[in-house]
């Protein structure tokens, strides 16, 4: 009789050998200037990212509320959900991905998995088969939770790959800036997803317009954020490091006080702008613009704007970082942005809709150069975290400062009905008899109000800041002598 090789186990040689040849890891120690081809591969990533959680957010509202009409309260308390329960899946998935020992890295499988499994789940969501309301928020509840436990798998240790690639203090701002250079791309184009959901191959159904773009913007982040796992090679010499429990981990991160400052400060600005941003929607949809087109044409080009104008904020904000230090630029940086949001009073007129969006390009200048700064610090703070634990930790500060971000959205997320409700607005005659006056006044003085509050307070708490410059480059060398007479 004669034996004949199991079909199955060639396919799965082929399969095991694809794999392999992506994963391909080579033992090296980390340098401290990175080359452009890693820089633009890793950047890519930030490219994913952007598209992955900006759709889900862009259509979530315009798509649950507006067009399927569900009670916005509801659909507030349920969209934050999914960020609360990153207060669990964000900190083991750091912790995992720090303690991971494997010939493939710490961080690369993990965005392999969560970017495919991401790029698949997003058209999914706009697809509930019910026409309950109840059984449509449950629906989307369950699908935006899976969606928000991929994304978490993939950024997380993206963001840690982000922070260990270079160990020197302007080097880590030059290499972070490639997570958002690209990640403009994905800006210049997401402003306009609502607006492409009305297009007249969808019937002008924009229900069925979101399934069929958030299907073509799978396919486009599933290979665009297989870009970092092939590009980027880590530091295996870590992996030696003995394994941290997630108690310790938490522990030791919520005891480091520059890094409790700089969470503050993200969380803080984080949810304030984003607890009324919205709110501009409807001052345009009502006021300014006098319908949903034109208020999502405003929309569009604004961040096409924004996103042009951060080719130039972003560069001139890492060149001003060089020659002060980055808690500088981030204080001049939230200075830049309290100017663009108080102007907004002014320009928020119908009598010149384009205005705002003079404003809005400035506010966003500041903005943008915050959260490159902000980002490139917490790679100082794992410097800072070493020279006291011995452990490399990016993974966890990464998940907590993400972390923080999402619960941001989540808060500010649930607030929107409530927020609606509090300046008298009424979805079920808007549409007929319009937005009275006195209720679009309540909108601008949210908006404003509460947008240049936590500015504020985001440029007093960074005077406390205590890592500068000179403290980095203090740290830096400690443990450079450390790590050689080891």
């Amino acid at each position: 009789m004669i034996l004949k090789t199991s079909p199955v186990k060639k396919v799965k040689n082929k399969y095991y050998s694809a794999i392999e040849k992506i994963m391909h890891q080579t033992e090296k120690t980390v340098k401290s200037h990175i080359d452009l081809r890693t820089k633009i591969f890793w950047g890519a990533g930030g490219l994913a990212g952007y598209i992955m959680f900006q759709t889900f957010f862009a259509l979530a509202i315009p798509i649950y509320q507006v067009a399927m009409k569900l009670n916005p309260v509801k659909l507030g308390i349920i969209m934050a959900i999914p960020r609360f329960l990153d207060a669990i899946t964000d900190p083991l998935m750091g912790s995992i991905s720090d303690n991971t020992h494997s010939r493939w890295g710490r961080r690369r499988p993990y965005m392999l998995i969560g970017v495919i499994l991401c790029g698949i789940i997003l058209p999914l969501i706009w697809m509930p088969p019910f026409k309950s309301e109840n059984w449509i928020l449950g629906y989307f509840l369950i699908m935006a939770s899976l969606f928000s436990l991929t994304y978490t798998m993939f950024d997380v240790s993206y963001t840690a790959l982000g922070y260990e690639l270079t160990t020197d203090y302007d080097e880590r701002t030059k290499v972070l800036v490639w997570r958002m250079y690209l990640g403009i791309i994905g800006m210049l184009g997401m402003p306009w997803i609502y607006k492409l959901c009305f297009m007249d191959i969808f019937g002008g159904n924009e229900i069925i317009g979101a399934r069929w773009i958030s299907a073509l913007l799978g396919i486009i982040v599933i290979v665009i954020g297989i870009m970092p796992v092939i590009g980027c090679r880590e530091n295996l010499e870590v992996q030696r490091q003995s394994k941290i429990s997630l108690f310790k981990a938490i522990l030791y991160t919520i005891r480091n006080r520059s890094f409790v400052i700089l969470v503050i400060i993200n969380f803080i600005i984080r949810f304030g702008i984003s607890s009324v941003v919205f709110v501009s929607l409807y001052i345009n949809i009502y006021y300014v613009c006098g319908s949903k087109t034109f208020a999502a044409t405003i929309g569009g080009i604004g961040g096409t704007l924004m996103g042009l104008t951060s080719y130039i904020s972003l560069p001139t904000m890492t060149w001003l970082s060089e020659k002060t230090d980055k808690k500088t630029t981030v204080i001049i940086c939230l200075i830049i942005a309290l100017f663009g949001v108080l102007t907004t009073w002014f320009s928020l007129t119908p009598k010149y809709p384009y205005m705002q969006l003079i404003t809005g390009i400035i506010t966003n200048f500041g903005l943008m150069g915050c959260w490159l700064l902000m980002s490139s610090m917490v790679a100082d703070i794992c410097d800072q975290d070493e020279l006291k634990t011995g452990h490399r930790r990016e993974g966890n500060y990464g998940a907590t400062m993400s972390f923080s971000e999402k619960v941001a959205f989540a808060a500010s997320t649930a607030l929107t009905g409530f927020i609606l409700n509090l300046s008298g607005y009424d979805g079920s005659t808007a549409d007929t008899i319009g937005v009275p006056f006195q209720v679009i006044f309540k909108m601008k003085v949210m908006l404003i109000g509460v947008q240049g509050f936590v500015l504020v307070i985001g440029i007093i708490l960074c005077l406390f800041y205590p890592i500068t410059r000179k403290v980095a480059l203090e740290t830096r060398r400690i443990l450079e002598e450390r790590n050689q007479n080891n």
